[in-house]
């Protein structure tokens, strides 16, 4: 699990997406627990990194402000 979450976190595969979805939702069908701490959160947090400072719009148009990823595992 931590070789394919590193994979995907430090690859970009433009012509890939689709496999590398059907790869991670592999690893979360397999081991959920595992791929939400290796996978899920990781990318989670990346992609609200990515999104901040960009400009608001939608309903609203208001955004989220200080969002935080927090994962529970049941």
């Amino acid at each position: 699990m931590r070789k394919i979450a590193k994979f995907v976190r430090t690859s970009i595969l433009p012509g890939a997406v689709a496999e590398v979805g059907l790869l991670c939702c592999a690893c979360v069908h397999s081991n959920p627990e595992a791929a939400v701490t290796s996978l899920v959160d990781p990318i989670l947090s990346s992609v609200i990194s990515s999104l901040k400072g960009t400009p608001a719009t939608g309903f609203g148009g208001r955004g989220i402000p200080d969002a935080t990823v927090s994962i529970k595992v049941c």
